[in-house]
């Protein structure tokens, strides 16, 4: 359904998605865009949610007692922000033993557990923790509680892998809950209502590059639509000087060449996506904040759309 409780920018930029995977190369802001993205969205609903995935790879045994219960939380809990939006850490554990518990496994994932053996169960078929986060997600999305689930992603490198893990399995479970779990979220990731994609990245050459081809691989291997691109650290604009610049000092002016010549290249950057991509483009500019990091509100106000395209109705 299209959630008509978010502004026409949050619809924008998911394209009227009740999930939002976003996804980038590490150190272009991703997280910080899923946070702005979420805040957002809560100025005009009160049912949006946050997902912060948790390492899945860290799956280091614990302890656990012998009784049928596993010695992990299979309630992953949700806070509140104070942003308005709520928040899920999804643990690599939690997602496993409450989908074991969901089969009827619940003492055999503590023996798992307090052996250490969950390791090997884990990763004894490629790419079943990627499947069973997403089929959490798609539990989560089923409940209705939410317009909108923000969903942090894994590092574009990983990220392809990740979106491509229930075609994968579909190919090697031919029956029982896993070719479910694939075929259900297969559904889910082409119905573009249910699920969409953004891409972040910063207005350099290598990032922006790596962000098309992997906009290119998403779109040729997956049936997931990728609803927007965000641009991170874009330098505000700067009219010229009433003053003559041979009237600056000379540090002054080399400073005034380099910044005016990074903001060009930007712009070309940026010209590059918008001509590449014919969906939404946005951009946050960089926030001046001495002595820290800028706020999620001061990010929101230096947010715009370079580019518009309206979800589908």
């Amino acid at each position: 359904m299209l959630n008509t409780g978010l502004s026409d920018e949050v619809l924008a930029i998911t394209q009227g998605a009740s999930i939002c995977l976003v996804t980038g190369k590490g150190g272009v802001g991703k997280s910080t865009f899923s946070r702005l993205l979420a805040n957002l969205a809560a100025r005009t609903s009160k049912n949006v949610l946050l997902v912060r995935l948790s390492d899945f790879t860290d799956l280091a045994p614990i302890d656990a007692d012998a009784s049928d219960r596993p010695a992990v939380d299979t309630s992953p809990e949700i806070s509140s922000n104070r942003g308005g939006y709520r928040v899920m850490n999804l643990e690599p554990k939690t997602v496993l033993i409450e989908y074991l518990i969901d089969h009827g496994l619940g003492s055999v994932a503590s023996k798992l557990l307090s052996t250490g053996i969950i390791n090997v169960v884990a990763t004894a078929i490629p790419g079943i923790r990627d499947l069973l986060l997403l089929g959490k997600l798609k539990q989560l999305d089923a409940t209705g509680d939410f317009d909108l689930i923000v969903v942090d992603l894994p590092a574009s490198g990983h990220a392809l892998t990740f979106l491509t893990t229930p075609a994968g399995l579909l190919e090697i479970a031919r029956v029982g809950p896993l070719r479910t779990q694939a075929e259900d979220v297969m559904a889910m990731l082409e119905d573009h209502k249910r699920a969409s994609c953004v891409i972040v990245t910063i207005p350099e050459e290598t990032p922006v590059t790596e962000s098309l081809e992997l906009l290119d691989s998403i779109r040729t291997r997956t049936a997931l639509k990728v609803a927007s691109l965000a641009v991170n650290q874009i330098l505000p604009h700067i009219g010229a000087s009433s003053q003559p610049i041979e009237h600056f000092d000379p540090d002054a002016q080399k400073a005034w060449d380099f910044r005016q010549q990074k903001f060009s290249s930007q712009m070309q950057q940026l010209s590059r996506l918008v001509d590449k991509f014919d969906e939404t483009v946005v951009a946050t500019e960089i926030v001046d904040t001495p002595g820290g990091r800028p706020d999620t509100d001061q990010l929101i106000d230096s947010f715009s759309i370079i580019k518009h395209r309206s979800a589908n109705p």
